[in-house]
């Protein structure tokens, strides 16, 4: 079971044995197409999401059984594929929970057990995660499910999401979270009560009602609230944790849900490299966006020297279009400079343009550059900015081959 797709998808598919063809090594094959025998169910995905899962009309969950579900696979990429327990409820499909594979390049076994609630049709299945959109291989094969009999359950069906505004949190700044709870009880939840923790010294204030009467079976509410680490805290990652407490007929009822944020470097107070300075999100076409190296493919750090027009440059940004990197300065740059173009890689395909944002208002632009163009010096004044973006577009011709660099790359702060 999956979303829509054309008919012609064949993304994931049932790989037939052709060795050595369809097998690890040849032609810089990572994984094995197939596992064992002549048949085993292949994907090469990069739509983030759900691959394939259950459905009880296939493979049945019994409420208050323990089930072991195991396999074998291969997997090309560490992060890019999931497994995943989830359940479609009176609140829809609810993703349990995601236990991310390693990179796997000859057969291992994965066995996942866990009981199955009554909080609706539980299911399994493969999930597309990430960390980027090319295509990446997974195979699976043995697929086996036994049920080890009768555990009982009394598992909360209620569930809680924990959503930051931003990627990361500011320090000394008021970041706004909110937390969702979502209903999957058979019944209304009665007294619904919601909080937000943080780490010691954190500020946590909420900007709307933490209770609620009641909450109809498939209903959710959420609240928002502002959370502000100290200014001088360190980067690093640290646990926010939502708690909900609520009754239903069978009794009380209470459910969590942790999430790890992460905070941005503290504005740089004198001239820095893009490049050595954190951002606080970053988005690429192909790959992830390299320091100090052109864009390579699916992998960090497998890039090249950033090269325009055979000047190699030490420093900068590889990215590929379409892509953003926003920087948190703090009011403390007053301009960004680079030398920008097509990387020396593409030789004769790719057109991009560079585009520099302070606080969401453009402030620079590179004409459209090609391989063949002539490398852009590109000044742009950011006095006073919090945000800065850096956004490459594709040049209105698709994305193929635009690997584009910002060379060079300095926000030029301080006194």
């Amino acid at each position: 079971m999956r979303g829509p797709l054309p008919v012609s998808d064949a993304n994931t598919h049932l790989a037939e044995l052709h060795a050595p063809y369809t097998q690890r090594g040849w032609d810089g094959k990572v994984i094995d197409d197939v596992i064992a025998g002549e048949w085993s169910l292949k994907s090469f995905e990069y739509n983030r999401g759900i691959t394939y899962r259950t459905t009880p009309a296939a493979v049945r969950f019994t409420p208050g059984h323990r089930y072991r579900v195991s396999f074998d696979y291969e997997n090309a990429l560490a992060g890019a594929y999931g497994w995943t327990l989830g359940v479609d409820g009176p609140a829809g499909t609810k993703e349990v929970s995601t236990t991310a594979f390693g990179l796997r390049t000859t057969p291992t076994r994965h066995a996942h057990e866990f009981v199955a609630g009554a909080c609706g049709d539980y299911w399994v299945g493969l999930k597309r995660m990430g960390p980027n959109t090319d295509q990446i291989e997974f195979t699976l094969d043995g697929f086996t499910v036994e049920d080890l009999g009768e555990a009982g359950s009394s598992d909360a069906c209620g569930s809680l999401d924990v959503v930051p505004a931003a990627q990361k949190l500011r320090p000394g700044s008021a970041n706004t979270v909110t937390t969702t709870f979502r209903n999957g009880e058979s019944g209304a939840a009665t007294g619904v009560t919601l909080a937000l923790t943080a780490p010691q010294g954190w500020a946590v204030e909420a900007q709307g009602p933490t209770a609620f009467d009641s909450v109809a079976s498939g209903a959710s509410v959420s609240t928002r609230w502002t959370v502000t680490p100290p200014a001088d805290t360190p980067v690093g990652a640290y646990d926010l944790v939502a708690n909900a407490a609520y009754r239903v007929a069978a009794g009380p009822r209470a459910v969590s849900s942790g999430l790890a944020v992460e905070t941005v470097p503290s504005p740089p107070s004198a001239d820095t490299w893009a490049s050595d300075h954190g951002w606080l999100s970053a988005t690429n076409g192909w790959g992830p966006v390299e320091r100090d190296l052109a864009n390579g493919e699916s992998g960090a750090g497998d890039g090249t020297p950033i090269t325009l027009n055979g000047v190699v440059h030490a420093k900068g940004l590889g990215t590929h279009a379409p892509s953003e990197v926003v920087y948190y300065l703090g009011g403390r740059c007053t301009s960004f400079t680079a030398q920008v173009g097509v990387d020396d890689k593409q030789t004769s395909r790719g057109s991009v343009q560079f585009t520099v944002y302070a606080d969401g208002v453009r402030v620079a632009q590179s004409p459209l550059m090609r391989p063949d163009t002539a490398t852009f010096a590109l000044d742009a004044p950011i006095a006073g900015a919090q945000e800065v973006r850096l956004v490459v577009g594709d040049g209105g011709d698709g994305i193929g081959n635009d690997h584009a660099d910002w060379a060079s790359a300095r926000f030029h702060c301080g006194a």
